[in-house]
């Protein structure tokens, strides 16, 4: 009798396990329907224009982004402006005076800091577009009811151990981010999702921490292969 008992449980830890691995496919193909993950994969240029508020200031930014390795981010406030240009392994700050070339680094420190550039020009992609190349794993980690309604929680660990969590809801849509970073809890909310090329995409972005807000991006506009001049990221003479 025992050993029917035992059986029976591990059979039915099979199937409640198994059915929650068919769950996140289903979540993560849900999610990809929603974010139009095809459209993605036909875009070549971005250029936006967005305002970003936090810690008492505002700075009006307009990003110019052709893939793989040329950006372009004009930023400024009320007290200064600034210019940034990458284009391959060559790129530029300015204030519109003074013109510095970026330092010559190594190949990773390059990656790095390419990387954290297109981060910053916000390249839009759907979280699961590309995850099994990024070698991320995915489970579920249940349910939770946000403003906008009911969400499945997934958890996604990358190949260094780093875990964040994405907040679905029933439509397919990404609603939140969550993760922990410096001993904090880092909130990224979505929203105000508006069409472009025919994938939603949120136009207003809210980064809380620790339950507070500390900045938002608000975009005006969005493009999608639209033409983008060359000259934008001709690399300028360095002031001596």
């Amino acid at each position: 009798m025992l050993l029917r008992i035992s059986l029976f449980m591990l059979t039915s830890l099979f199937f409640y396990s198994n059915s929650f691995a068919q769950n996140v496919d289903e979540i993560i193909e849900k999610n990809n329907k929603a974010r139009s993950v095809e459209v993605f994969k036909t875009i070549k240029a971005i250029e936006s224009k967005l305002t970003t508020t936090g810690g008492g200031q505002s700075v009006s930014e307009k990003h110019y982004y052709i893939k793989p390795d040329k950006i372009r981010i004009e930023a400024s406030s009320l007290e200064n402006k600034r210019t940034i240009v990458f284009n391959q392994e060559k790129g530029y700050v300015t204030d519109g005076k003074v013109v510095k070339h970026f330092q010559k680094v190594s190949k990773e420190e390059q990656e790095k800091g390419f990387k954290s550039l297109t981060d910053n020009i916000n390249s839009f992609e759907p979280q699961f577009m590309n995850y099994k190349e990024r070698e991320e794993k995915v489970t579920f980690s249940g349910k939770e009811t946000l403003d906008e309604g009911e969400c499945d929680i997934l958890k996604i660990t990358d190949k260094e151990g780093k875990e964040s969590f994405i907040y679905i809801l029933e439509n397919g849509l990404e609603v939140k981010l969550k993760f922990e970073a410096k001993g904090k809890e880092m909130e990224i909310l979505l929203k105000d999702n508006k069409k472009v090329a025919g994938a939603l995409i949120p136009h207003l972005i809210v980064y809380m921490e620790d339950g507070e807000e500390v900045s938002k991006k608000k975009f005006d506009y969005i493009i999608f292969n639209g033409k983008i001049k060359e000259e934008l990221f001709n690399i300028l003479e360095e002031t001596k």
